[in-house]
């Protein structure tokens, strides 16, 4: 098999699986391998929203242009999506994670979350295929059934510092507003910290966790909850001297 013939053999099984429609702009020319798939021309950059009708119509399989909202609606919600997952992917996490600040536990029901991603029009097999994928990246760890469903999950450290760092933009300062308590104000639980900084528990359980993580300090948890430093490295004293 030719080069040309492998591409287009590699394209046919991608489209398979995704649906590719090359948009050619100017006199720009379709590569050959994309030449079998269908792709749309846009002539006039000023005008094109019957070419985008055209390519919502391939993608969804319908013949006739759209009625407004047709589209699944979490295809229309804007935001930013996480590095190495999808849209779904970054809805169903993100509100994963509010649902945790609000409960103030990292331990999620399905349930709790499945509601509003009906609403999103999010699918029962996109779901639970977005709850693998995550569960594969060490974002959550998911409990599965014999049947292979994901009842309950939780939220794990590392997926609670991607969370942390896409949508807490003082993430820095309340970090370091915490490590001075600790080491100025003597004060040695994670329950204090909260109150005296005014912060959500689970940002301060997080930081807890990332300073021990590094040996910058060692603590013990009771079944209450309550985190109680009993080690400070001097390397901390030395950083926030």
């Amino acid at each position: 098999m030719g080069p040309g013939r492998a591409n287009v053999a590699y394209v046919k099984k991608i489209n398979a699986q995704v649906k590719i429609i090359p948009v050619v702009i100017d006199e720009c020319e379709v590569p050959e391998c994309l030449k079998s798939t269908l792709w749309e021309k846009i002539s006039r950059l000023d005008s094109y929203e019957e070419n985008l009708n055209r390519i919502v119509q391939a993608i969804f399989g319908i013949s006739e242009k759209p009625i407004l909202g047709n589209p699944p609606k979490h295809i229309a919600t804007a935001i930013d999506i996480l590095p190495g997952l999808n849209k779904i992917d970054t809805i169903l996490f993100n509100y994963s994670c509010e649902i945790s600040l609000q409960k103030e536990r990292k331990k999620i029901n399905t349930s709790e979350v499945y509601g509003y991603l009906k609403e999103c029009e999010i699918s029962d097999e996109e779901i639970l295929e977005s709850l693998e994928i995550l569960d594969s990246k060490k974002i959550i760890k998911g409990q599965k059934t014999l049947g292979g469903n994901i009842p309950f999950f939780s939220i794990t450290h590392h997926g609670f510092e991607i969370y942390i760092q896409s949508n807490f933009t003082d993430f820095t300062t309340i970090f370091n507003k915490a490590c001075m308590n600790i080491l100025n104000e003597g004060l040695n639980t994670n329950f204090q910290i909260a109150e005296n900084m005014n912060a959500h528990i689970l940002i301060v359980n997080h930081i807890f966790e990332k300073l021990e993580e590094k040996g910058l300090i060692k603590f013990i948890k009771d079944m209450s909850g309550r985190y109680c430093i009993h080690y400070i490295s001097p390397e901390l004293k030395r950083i926030f001297k």
